[in-house]
């Protein structure tokens, strides 16, 4: 009964917070700039097939949501009831120019069956993540699952929440993806137990709880390189402050493993904690 009660609890609150969300949604002002020449109807009977991020600091420094935009993306866009969405890449890129006019992103479509690449079209302006919504909704044409954009809504304002308050605005994102169905395994939902892994670590200092939500975020398969990086490296942390350094050096083994982009970093961090564990009695 409590279970139950809890439950619709948790559904009601994210329809409130859905519909506060489009109450309350910003006017958008979205601008294109394409190799063609020709803006109009640029993706009619096209497939979006990638969606490249501007890395540029100033694109980055301007983006006013809490996750980053590629971030946003993908939480938006990794949803596993949704094939179409679910094959859209999502790349980092060097600048796109129009710094002026950024956060931008490029997005490059597919010609019907026969896979020719259309021209680029930059999209300028995605200023927070509710931008980023319009963009793929009016714009791209996707449709996105309405407990995504409560979810996405939630983790923004998780990620800017003081640690202490963070743990019930993750939860309540783990619990409604957990109760629908293909959302269980959304990157939304692997972000959501890394966040509150690092919570568990820094405030209420329960290591079971650490380590949990960690294997949780780690068994969703595929999953975003950067959120499994912090998954990887909270765990360890966890392991050090234990005093379990072999258990923390094989845990930072598997994630050069999976990702040797910052190995050399990796490897500094690894020779540390073996310092440390031939320090122990």
């Amino acid at each position: 009964s409590s279970s139950s009660s809890s439950s619709s609890s948790s559904s009601t609150s994210f329809v409130i917070l859905l519909c506060l969300l489009l109450l309350n949604a910003p006017q958008v002002c979205l601008s294109f700039s394409s190799t063609s020449g020709n803006n109009k109807n640029y993706h009619d009977g096209d497939s979006l097939r990638v969606i490249r991020v501007c890395q540029n600091k100033h694109c980055c420094k301007h983006f006013q949501s809490p996750l980053d935009l590629q971030g946003c993306l993908r939480v938006l866009l990794d949803d596993p009831t949704r094939s179409q969405n679910a094959r859209i890449n999502i790349e980092t890129s060097s600048c796109l120019s129009h710094c002026d006019i950024g956060p931008n992103i490029e997005v490059e479509f597919s010609k019907g069956e026969q896979k020719k690449k259309s021209a680029a079209t930059a999209i300028h302006h995605i200023h927070d993540w509710q931008a980023a919504l319009v963009c793929l909704e009016d714009e791209l044409d996707l449709t996105i699952d309405p407990v995504l954009k409560a979810a996405c809504n939630v983790l923004n304002k998780a990620k800017a929440a003081p640690m202490e308050d963070r743990e019930k605005l993750l939860s309540s994102v783990i619990r409604k993806l957990g109760q629908t169905d293909g959302l269980e395994t959304s990157t939304a939902m692997a972000l959501s137990y890394a966040l509150r892994s690092e919570y568990h670590l820094t405030i209420s200092k329960d290591f079971d709880s650490v380590k949990s939500d960690c294997q949780s975020c780690l068994a969703i398969e595929p999953g975003s390189t950067k959120i499994r990086r912090l998954a990887f490296r909270i765990w360890a942390e966890m392991e050090e402050e234990a005093s379990n350094y072999a258990d923390a050096i094989q845990i930072i083994q598997k994630c050069i493993h999976e990702d040797a982009t910052f190995a050399r970093k990796d490897k500094q961090e690894m020779e540390r904690l073996a310092a440390r564990l031939q320090q122990t009695p």
